[in-house]
């Protein structure tokens, strides 16, 4: 018998994140994150029993069941804005959080700045397919994961690589209406805002050769193509010497600005941009606490410590041909060398005395 998702409810409106939708929304702070499918320690969070929540209305399920009230900080001023949609973006099959373009103005300011909004709207997220229908208790996981993500990557002291990760404008939340059964309600929608980014993801510049063969961007100049992995390698564990593993790491969530289909010049070496950061894991929120070897040390790890031997198996489309599982790890491995250990070895941690490059790099003069 295939699987049925409990029923949204009459009275659950259509979706009104469109341009034009206007939200008066305060600051907020995000809960600790949790659950995560055991990433984290379980919350507190009051959901509804196993028996009922497969057929409870997702209005009702929203209502009844709210995201958690967190305390604002005693003594700190609040800020509130004005947050006006301007744009949908839409990624895949839109049944999580709701990405939108929009336009912010703070209360005092002047002049309202352009911002990413992501909003985490339990009423329109379409329930997992493997029996779990808890989707405020999904859309609190993924505000609390990728807020407090954000904000430790903005806080650390930590050297990060300079735009490799979307600027970050704090956790918001707002009020709306939902009349259920002839009776107005008000319910709370919490909300980030980040970057907006003017570029194109790895996937979106991979096109197919012909129709029945895999997408891939080989059309782009390979040093090009060389020069983002590795901006990519070295962002990515600068993150993870900060403590925070955005755990997600595929073309879709890389962007490249400025976009290259859209180059009036010469292709040169572009930002590189991580985004997408809901299953993110902090260690130091997480079940096993901070990892030492990436998080103790004065420099980030080498990406050959991570890479050497897991490979890039998600970006092949983006790797040269020789790169392939059947062409085995040395090319890669090469590479990495060449890029992380002859030229750029500096950056970063020595490598860890288990590795198998270890003994034969200390036996050089």
């Amino acid at each position: 018998m295939s699987w049925v998702p409990p029923p949204p409810g009459p009275d659950r409106p259509e979706c009104p994140y469109f341009p034009g939708f206007v939200m008066k929304a305060r600051e907020h702070v995000p809960p600790v994150p949790f659950g995560q499918f055991g990433r984290y320690p379980p919350g507190k969070r009051d959901d509804p029993p196993d028996d009922l929540v497969a057929t409870l209305p997702q209005t009702r399920h929203v209502l009844e069941y709210p995201p958690e009230d967190t305390q604002w900080p005693r003594g700190k001023p609040r800020r509130t804005a004005t947050i006006t949609v301007t744009e949908r973006i839409i990624h895949g099959r839109d049944e999580r959080s709701k990405l939108v373009v929009c336009q912010v103005l703070v209360g005092g300011d002047n002049r309202p700045y352009t911002a990413v909004a992501k909003i985490y709207d339990a009423l329109y997220y379409v329930p997992l397919e493997h029996g779990e229908e808890y989707v405020v208790r999904d859309a609190e996981w993924d505000y609390s994961g990728e807020a407090t993500a954000y904000a430790t990557l903005q806080a650390t002291k930590t050297p990060q690589k300079p735009g490799f990760t979307p600027a970050y404008y704090g956790s918001w939340t707002f009020d709306l209406s939902l009349v259920m059964q002839g009776k107005a309600y008000k319910r709370s929608v919490r909300l980030i805002l980040i970057e907006h980014i003017q570029g194109a993801t790895l996937r979106d510049l991979s096109t197919p050769k012909h129709p029945d063969s895999e997408p891939n961007a080989h059309h782009y100049d390979e040093a090009y193509r060389l020069e983002v992995l590795a901006q990519l390698l070295e962002g990515f564990v600068m993150q993870k010497h900060a403590g925070v593993d955005q755990n997600d790491l595929a073309p879709r969530n890389v962007m490249i600005c400025p976009d290259p289909r859209k180059a009036e010049k010469p292709l040169s070496a572009p930002r590189v941009v991580l985004i997408d950061y809901n299953i993110a894991i902090v260690t130091k929120y997480s079940r096993y606490g901070p990892i030492p070897f990436f998080e103790d040390k004065p420099l980030p790890p080498n990406p050959v410590q991570l890479f050497w031997t897991s490979g890039l198996d998600s970006f092949y489309g983006w790797c040269p041909d020789e790169w392939l599982p059947r062409e085995g790890l040395k090319p890669l491995q090469d590479w990495l060398l060449k890029t992380f250990i002859w030229n750029n070895a500096a950056k970063f941690e020595p490598l860890d005395e288990d590795h198998p490059l270890r003994k034969t790099l200390d036996s050089l003069p």
